[in-house]
């Protein structure tokens, strides 16, 4: 059906929609569901409420139109006398409803659970889609018959700015939660709308305008079913570098008043997740090789085989960038450094044999002799940290103890043979790290200081794959006990390895 030229706004935000043939509508802000039908019942009975309204608070025989015999100066007193004040207490508890929105961030990281965490505009959701009808009264024409002044029109639009901010950022707090396609696109559209409706301070525009652009890019990167991951992590890096930018700016701005520099505070977060972004784009290239499959799906495949694992929550962008670049280096698409030898193996296996004694004495033959059952070699990753003329191994799979280890004169070997990157020749399975690059230089840095170096410096840490292998003993055909070992225990290795192994294959068979 054809809806003419009469304006549809949605029911549930009041937000403008564009005309259509159809009789069913989407909110492109809010993203409410509702019918042409429903819209025009909503808009006649606001139009019903508001004239009751205001016939209430100026007296019913006074009427609401200028040619009613009121003059300018009476129409004057009655909205400063009864009109106003009502508005701005409506205002004043929308205000407080809010408090404090400006410190949380209005796109959430993508590899977030917390959609919410506090934040008002979330969690007040109800309170602040009721601000529609109080907006419909700021821009009735009921109520503007007594809005005469320059200074009265000024409060009208003052009021109405503050709220139609509240109500805009709300949305996209919402859409942009919602981690699709459509809700990025409605988050863009609601700050585009911002930045035209709403004139707000330069500093504030200029957030809002890398905000429009992260959701433009999240939304081309979860609508797409074969992007490229790398020519789009450039624009999330200069996306996250002007909201740092913004936010250092807001920290020396003078004369923005307490609530508008907590800005600072959310523009850093936001910061971080553009990064994030561009570290799962670029990471997608290198971990996705089924054709067809989505970069959402992709996200949402990761973050649940991490969770299950009890890791997803910890650092997932980090930790996927990571595994990434090992990916690549297992199919020799990047040099890295590497000790491939695993000779060291077998004489472990046969040293660690329990029950000697009794195949001394002749008793093998009851299945009393501990045999060396299944032998499994995989890589663990590490980084290779320069510091001020030293260097050091931190486990890259580590969990809260994590140590680090300085090369002594005992290892001149494992030196040599990661001193240059090479092609790997044996494309093994590796653990999903869980220390990142920026973490292990902390690591090396509190090990320093403890050591009395002060401001050492750090040089970028370099991934490093070392040989470790997981033997099983066997007694009487049955698996008994295992051992976990790198370097033939060279490095300590903790059992957790395991369930970081256990991820990388997931990963694998998902997305290879």
């Amino acid at each position: 059906m054809s809806n003419g030229t009469q304006e549809i706004r949605c029911p549930a935000c009041g937000g403008a929609q564009p005309p259509q043939d159809s009789e069913h509508y989407e909110c492109r802000f809010c993203l409410t569901p509702f019918t042409y039908r429903v819209a025009i019942q909503e808009s006649e009975r606001l139009f019903e409420e508001i004239r009751t309204w205001v016939e209430q608070k100026v007296g019913g025989g006074t009427g609401t139109g200028e040619g009613t015999g009121i003059d300018a100066s009476s129409r004057a007193y009655l909205f400063r006398k009864n009109l106003l004040p009502s508005l701005r207490m409506a205002q004043d508890r929308a205000k407080e409803v809010t408090l404090g929105f400006q410190r949380f961030p209005l796109l959430p990281s993508i590899d977030s659970g917390a959609a919410v965490d506090g934040n008002p505009l979330l969690n007040r959701r109800t309170e602040i889609q009721q601000l529609k009808d109080l907006r419909a009264r700021l821009a009735s024409p009921d109520v503007g018959t007594f809005v005469v002044t320059d200074e009265d029109r000024r409060a009208i639009r003052t009021m109405d700015l503050e709220l139609r901010e509240i109500q805009g950022l709300s949305n996209v707090a919402m859409a942009g939660a919602e981690r699709t396609a459509r809700g990025f696109a409605a988050a863009r559209n609601n700050l585009e709308s911002l930045l035209e409706e709403t004139d707000p301070h330069a500093l504030v525009a200029e957030r809002l305008r890398a905000l429009a652009d992260l959701a433009g890019l999240l939304e081309r990167a979860f609508e797409s079913s074969s992007l490229v991951g790398e020519s789009m992590a450039p624009d999330a890096e200069r996306i996250g570098e002007a909201l740092r930018d913004v936010a250092r700016r807001f920290e020396t701005e003078q004369g923005l008043g307490a609530e508008r520099s907590l800005i600072s505070v959310a523009a850093r977060r936001e910061a971080d997740h553009a990064d994030a972004l561009a570290r799962w784009l670029r990471s997608y290239d290198a971990v996705v090789r089924r054709v067809g499959l989505g970069f959402g799906t992709f996200l949402e495949d990761t973050l649940a085989i991490l969770g299950q694992e009890g890791s997803g929550g910890r650092d997932g962008a980090r930790a996927i960038e990571s595994y990434a670049a090992i990916q690549k280096a297992m199919r020799g698409e990047i040099h890295v450094l590497a000790h491939e030898r695993f000779e060291w193996v077998a004489p472990l296996g046969r040293r660690e044999r329990k029950g000697k004694l009794f195949a001394a004495i002749g008793l093998g033959f009851l299945g009393l002799t501990e045999e060396v059952g299944n032998t499994e070699h995989f890589f663990i990753p590490f980084w290779l940290v320069q510091a001020s003329g030293s260097r050091w191994l931190v486990d890259a799979c580590g969990s809260g103890g994590e140590q680090a280890h300085r090369f002594d004169d005992g290892w001149s070997d494992l030196v040599r043979r990661l001193d240059t990157p090479v092609a790997l020749q044996r494309p093994l399975d590796v653990p999903v790290p869980t220390v990142s690059a920026a973490r292990a230089a902390e690591i090396v840095a509190t090990a320093l200081r403890l050591e009395g170096r002060v401001n050492p410096e750090i040089d970028r840490p370099q991934l490093a794959l070392l040989p470790a292998t997981r033997i099983e003993y066997v007694k009487k055909g049955r698996p008994e006990r295992h051992r976990l070992s790198c370097l033939d225990d060279r490095l300590p290795v903790e059992p957790t390895v395991l369930e970081r192994l256990s991820v990388g294959r997931r990963l694998k068979e998902r997305f290879q």
